[in-house]
């Protein structure tokens, strides 16, 4: 098993190069497999913080996002996705008004992409991969696990750690940082490093593949 690991797109937001740079990584290293690590949405028009009053409505984001996804899946109609705080800001916002679950779609039925799974996280080859909300650092979070994890999340650590025979990456991330949908974090958070991951040879060669760019 060869898996390409792919974090945080923040769709419709992604990087003009992030699509082509994990093409040719899956190419390259001979990957049959795909995880991508959450927040392949953005949901900026949700968010918690100040909104941009020029941005985008909630249903004008869901259809760009949608939009924005459809090469991605045609690249890889076939692939795991862990859920990640971006994908379930609807849903938070939808249980905190009291709605039932009965009401809920699945999340490959709203963004369209029938054949992605979506899960809260995932284990192939004793390697876990998850979205990495609540971690803290990557050699803490490797301490504390009994097998070797694969998280995104955190958009500026990109990461590659070796601790008691177990590897830990933090897998940066593929948006544009200088999108409208990430103001709130330009006085306060250091910029996020682009790129993707793979573990080749069934969990046991872990590789840090960044997205060098002068953009």
């Amino acid at each position: 098993m060869n898996v390409l690991v792919i974090s945080d797109l923040h769709e419709p937001f992604a990087h003009k190069k992030a699509l082509q740079h994990c093409k040719d990584t899956f190419k390259k290293y001979k990957c049959n497999k795909v995880v991508f690590l959450g927040d392949i949405i953005d949901n900026a028009s949700t968010t918690h913080f100040d909104t941009n009053p020029d941005g985008m409505s909630p249903l004008d984001e869901l259809n760009a996002a949608r939009e924005a996804l459809k090469p991605w899946y045609k690249a890889f109609p076939k692939a795991t996705v862990c859920i990640g705080n971006h994908e379930q800001r609807i849903l938070k916002k939808l249980k905190h008004a009291g709605v039932t679950q009965e009401w809920f779609k699945a999340f490959n039925e709203v963004l369209q992409v029938p054949n992605w799974e979506f899960v809260s996280e995932v284990i192939i080859d004793d390697v876990r991969y998850f979205h990495g909300e609540g971690c803290a650092s990557t050699i803490q979070s490797i301490y504390q696990s009994p097998r070797s994890i694969v998280f995104g999340h955190f958009h500026s650590r990109f990461e590659l750690l070796f601790n008691n025979g177990k590897f830990g990456i933090c897998a940066g991330w593929l948006a544009d940082q200088e999108a409208y949908a990430f103001d709130y974090a330009k006085a306060t958070i250091k910029k996020g490093i682009l790129g993707c991951a793979v573990v080749l040879d069934n969990g046991t060669q872990p590789i840090l593949v960044p997205l060098l760019t002068k953009d």
